[in-house]
């Protein structure tokens, strides 16, 4: 080492012993690493060292440091390996907490990332000698390249709407294209044989397409549906009450599920005239889980806060999004929803509307077409809702475990997941919704959180799944840790 002081010297010696790689793991950390950023074995193991670098520097230095992407890639996946990160990480080996700051965009960041970047090489250079280019390239020829979640997010987007002939948007994009093509002349489209038909013929073939197709579309979802129950059937649950709120909904359930655990714990309070506030009222105990621990730090950070916006913070928070890759992954693979009849009709209507101009460029009455073009789209737009709001078998399964809440908190403490007081209260937020939590101490949270309507169907034992769900105190803001971000920005507390 080129110039350490004696607390980094001491400081490298414990990273140096710290392995993330358990010795009876079917799947290590840098194996699994290497397989999700297309990267080789070496190349992994070289960043994993890499970033135990970055972290003496995160402690270390007198400036918030900045990792380049490739170390940002490999603490954004130590982040979900949770206890591993805030046990053997944090608390034995670094013997303090390092947050995770997620960037803030804007052109203003982009030139405080540069700087805190450059300082953060030059950190480097007085503790390890000149950094590995590969790894830490130079921030004036650094690519602007999205953190690993965005590019997926991106990635998963344009894969929606150009993923194949099946995808509505892609058979839309087809069918404009001939139609313009063609150049919406009446006397080309009809040269195609189903347009020809006299206006009684075609009509009859509307409807009866119209039956046909949405019986298709109730047998493909009948068979879609049957699926996603075996799915949850046959899963095993994951112990973790977490990815448990991602599968029944998502990051802003991950949220309330990570208040509803601060408030157990007596960690928070709402105070104020309306609309109420969220406070932290004081420090953590050890042991908080990774989204819990977040969730606290970005309370202190920005506290007092109306609750839809405490819940929005802490759903856009990094620890969360990329808790919610795990979701993804969880479990095998998640079935597609039921687009082909939603396809079918889509079709249908386009060779209705193709017609209808037809019609119109010969003076043809098409008032009966127009009324059934409508209760087409009426049709599609409902069909599409309830493909919307069809319950993924993840969502099941979490319901699933809503309804046994004491054996599944049973199974976490076997599996060694670390539980407190607000455990109960926030597994039932995570899988039953917050509405089974009336009736509760956690009643006033609640009815922050939850809109009048959803409050109006549930009930004092079960919330709204038909399960049974089994503070006072000033205002004050605790204080955060790092503040600023980039990539992601390291600091300890």
């Amino acid at each position: 080492m080129i110039a350490m002081t004696q607390i980094q010297q001491e400081l490298w010696q414990r990273l140096e012993l710290f392995e993330v790689d358990r010795p009876d793991a079917a799947f290590p950390f840098t194996v699994r690493l290497a397989k999700e950023q297309g990267w080789t074995p070496d190349f992994s193991r070289r960043a994993m060292n890499e970033y135990k670098r970055f972290a003496l520097l995160c402690l270390t230095a007198d400036h918030v440091c900045c990792p380049s992407d490739t170390i940002d890639q490999v603490w954004h996946l130590h982040l979900i390996y949770t206890r591993n990160y805030w046990n053997d990480f944090c608390r034995d080996t670094l013997k303090q907490p390092l947050h995770h700051d997620p960037n803030q965009s804007g052109a203003g960041e982009l030139g405080k990332f540069r700087d805190l970047y450059q300082a953060t090489l030059a950190s480097y250079r007085k503790a390890f000698g000149q950094p590995p280019s590969d790894i830490w390239p130079n921030p004036n020829r650094r690519p602007q390249i999205l953190p690993q979640s965005r590019r997926e997010a991106l990635m998963n987007w344009i894969r929606s709407k150009i993923g194949g002939i099946g995808n509505p948007a892609t058979v839309g994009l087809i069918a404009f294209a001939t139609t313009f093509l063609m150049g919406c002349q009446g006397a080309s489209l009809a040269s195609i044989p189903v347009l020809d038909w006299s206006g009684p013929d075609f009509l009859w073939f509307y409807v009866a397409g119209l039956a046909v197709t949405f019986a298709y579309a109730s047998a493909v979802r009948q068979s879609w549906d049957a699926r996603q129950q075996r799915l949850a059937d046959d899963a095993t649950p994951p112990t973790d009450l977490y990815l448990l709120a991602g599968m029944a909904g998502g990051s802003k359930r991950m949220a309330e599920a990570a208040i509803t655990s601060l408030a157990g714990l007596g960690l928070t309070n709402v105070w104020g005239d309306q609309p109420k506030v969220l406070s932290v009222v004081k420090q953590p105990p050890e042991g908080l889980h990774a989204v819990e621990a977040d969730a606290y730090e970005i309370l202190a950070r920005q506290c007092p806060l109306p609750m839809p916006e405490a819940i929005e913070a802490i759903a856009s928070s990094t620890v969360i999004d990329h808790s919610l890759t795990q979701v993804d992954r969880s479990n095998g693979t998640k079935p597609e929803a039921p687009a082909r009849g939603v396809t079918a009709l889509f079709l249908l209507i386009a060779i209705g509307i193709l017609k209808l101009i037809i019609g119109i460029s010969r003076e043809k009455p098409v008032g009966i077409l127009v009324f059934l073009l409508v209760i087409s789209v009426v049709v599609l737009v409902a069909m599409e809702i309830n493909r919307g709001k069809a319950p993924a078998w993840q969502q099941r399964l979490a319901r699933g475990v809503g309804c046994d809440l004491q054996t599944h908190l049973t199974r976490m403490e076997t599996s060694g997941e670390v539980l407190h007081l607000g455990s109960r209260f926030a597994l039932i937020a995570a899988t039953i919704g917050i509405t089974g939590l009336i009736g509760t101490p956690l009643e006033e949270y609640v009815l922050l959180m939850a809109p009048p309507e959803t409050l109006g169907t549930a009930n004092k034992d079960g919330g709204d799944s038909g399960c049974s769900g089994g503070s006072d105190g000033g205002s004050s803001c605790g204080g955060g840790s790092c503040g600023g971000g980039c990539g992601g920005c390291g600091g300890g507390d």
